[in-house]
């Protein structure tokens, strides 16, 4: 799992380094063609992995409750009625990485309880959600990269 956890950090620079340089109003645009804008999409990341990793096994996860309704599968900005705390996000995409690798290290990750994705997989095990985040983060970064063509 190490080149799993390493990879997870290496993409969160991305979303990280990407949240730090877009302006207000490119992170809070949808473009058009897309459903969603760069703010969500960077706060999705972080929101899916606590709920495919620690909530799967039945663990607190340490994020707003806002962010999280505002941000999970299904969502949308569209539906936002508060402001997302995208600075607290953002501060938490670099150590929440690192803090997924120790407690899995640590062994912390027990009980998961299987998932079906919509991407037609199941996930077994703490080791088939943390690859299957990040093919799903990889996913977003792409799209958060195809949006920046389209932004003011």
């Amino acid at each position: 799992m190490k080149s799993e956890l390493l990879l997870l950090q290496k993409v969160r620079e991305h979303f990280y380094n990407y949240s730090q340089k877009l302006t207000h109003t490119q992170l809070t645009t949808i473009p058009q063609g897309f459903r969603n804008n760069a703010m969500w999409n960077i706060c999705h990341t972080l929101v899916t992995q606590h709920l495919l990793t620690y909530a799967r096994c039945g663990l607190a996860i340490e994020l707003d409750e806002n962010l999280v309704s505002g941000c999970r599968k299904g969502s949308s900005p569209a539906d936002w009625k508060k402001a997302m705390p995208f600075d607290e996000a953002c501060a938490q995409l670099l150590p929440s990485a690192t803090k997924l690798s120790q407690d899995y290290n640590n062994g912390l990750f027990v009980g998961f309880q299987s998932y079906g994705t919509s991407y037609g997989v199941t996930l077994h095990s703490i080791e088939d959600a943390i690859c299957f985040n990040n093919a799903h983060e990889n996913l977003h970064l792409g799209y958060l990269m195809a949006m920046l063509n389209r932004l003011p």
